[in-house]
């Protein structure tokens, strides 16, 4: 009873921590998805995102800013040179002053240029590729860009513009080829940028607009208390339903190498089958696993299936890349996550809640350093102590300048634990452990 007390806390606390986080985040989540269009160059629903943003944060200069580049890239050069003055004459930071300052410089410099390109036809022909943009007309411009490429196959400034146009027609694989081809070829840093950021969120757009996909989890660690090499593979191939619907075939393992029958240190088992996937809001989804699983220590095999409730939001807004233009290195955040499951195969109630805090400093690109506090709670219906426990830690992690490239990290914690080896909550027989852990953790995602 007193186990199920405390898992009935656990997701109490979970639920209210993610209903008071749903109505703090949908400005958040709003600015999120704004980011997303102007960095794959879909300005069209970016700009009234940012302009709404403003009628109620007047005084974000940052906002109004980002809304003059959005104006900027868009071609709507007079809109940009509004709210490129607001800041420069308006604003406290100086870095956003000399960045607005500039852009009206570049601006008024581009200007003269385009009165003094008229007597070439390449020029003339680009000239007209942007006056079909401000139109609206961007079937056309497509075709002009394309056939000025053609010509003039290394301009990678060109092949910037047909990714976005492409983006904005949602051709979105013809847009990736452009800006892998930028990211690839192109020498020049402002170009190189964005181009990788734009690579970053199509893809990332691309997989959550996909009809097929693959997940990966893969966590990896050495526990030093238990002098034991641990490891968690989940793995989905997704099909999708509906909006936010999956169904598809799942792996799961979770293995280690120093328990056995006669001392269980973690349950180990290998399991595969299918699975149900719904993910009813960006902070909140259900799965259901039913598969055939071995389990390990019992060499036993059986038919299993695994509800799971799983509900994360993140509060913070940290920049997965450095460019040579960003003024800002460094992010606060803070992670919330649990999980409450029922898992057939050990006839078991599980509940977990983990809180992270962390600082992160971007190193260069994709690169960064993070300094992290952590707390996890696991309870469990049986009473097994090795599944009722508190834990907090801390940690460094480092991701280098790779998309696609685990994070490693290295962290210490020390664990508490509710049951002892006699069954019974906060008896005579509890430990603490302290331990060292370092490893790495995968999370990909990708397109079939």
């Amino acid at each position: 009873m007193k186990n199920k007390k405390i898992l009935k806390t656990v997701l109490i606390i979970c639920l209210t921590f993610t209903i008071i986080r749903a109505y703090a985040q949908e400005t958040e989540e709003k600015l999120d998805l704004a980011y997303k269009y102007l960095n794959t160059g879909n300005t069209a629903d970016a700009v009234p995102i940012f302009e709404n943003y403003l009628k109620t944060h007047p005084g974000d200069f940052k906002i109004y800013l980002q809304l003059a580049y959005a104006y900027k890239h868009s071609g709507k050069n007079e809109d940009a040179k509004d709210y490129f003055n607001y800041v420069a004459f308006n604003s406290n930071d100086n870095n956003q002053i000399n960045n607005a300052k500039e852009e009206l410089r570049l601006l008024a410099a581009n200007k003269n240029n385009l009165n003094s390109l008229m007597t070439s036809g390449d020029d003339e022909e680009l000239n007209k590729g942007y006056m079909l943009i401000n139109k609206g007309d961007i079937n056309s411009a497509i075709a002009l860009f394309v056939k000025y490429k053609l010509r003039h196959p290394s301009n990678t400034k060109i092949s910037l513009q047909l990714g976005y146009l492409y983006n904005e027609k949602k051709n979105y694989s013809k847009a990736l080829d452009e800006f892998k081809f930028v990211n690839s070829r192109s020498k020049n840093r402002d170009e190189i940028d964005k181009a990788a950021q734009s690579v970053y969120y199509l893809r990332d757009m691309m997989i959550n607009n996909s009809k097929k996909s693959t997940d990966i989890y893969f966590y990896n660690i050495y526990d030093s208390y238990q002098d034991n090499y641990i490891s968690n593979l989940i793995g989905h191939i997704n099909f999708k339903l509906w909006k936010n619907a999956f169904i598809g075939p799942y792996a799961d393992a979770y293995l280690d190498v120093k328990s056995n029958k006669s001392k269980i240190l973690n349950d180990r088992y290998v399991e595969g089958g299918g699975f149900f996937k719904y993910r009813m809001t960006d902070f909140l989804g259900f799965e259901l696993r039913t598969g055939y699983v071995h389990e390990i220590d019992y060499n036993k095999s059986s038919f299993n299936y695994k509800p799971i409730l799983y509900m994360g939001t993140r509060f913070g807004n940290p920049l997965p890349y450095l460019s040579q233009k960003n003024t800002k290195k460094s992010y606060l955040y803070f992670d919330v996550f649990s999980t409450g499951l029922y898992d057939y195969k050990f006839r078991n109630l599980f509940g977990q809640v983990q809180f992270k805090e962390v600082y992160r400093y971007l190193t260069g690109g994709f690169s960064y350093l993070e300094f992290y506090l952590t707390q996890m709670t696991l309870a469990d219906s049986k009473q097994l102590d090795y599944n009722n426990y508190l834990e907090v830690g801390s940690g460094i992690s480092f991701k280098p300048n790779l998309v696609n490239f685990p994070a490693l990290f290295i962290e210490s914690t020390n664990k508490t634990f509710f049951v002892g080896p006699d069954g019974k909550y906060f008896s005579g027989s509890l430990k603490n452990t302290f331990q060292i852990k370092a490893g790495f953790l995968i999370n990909l995602k990708t397109i079939l």
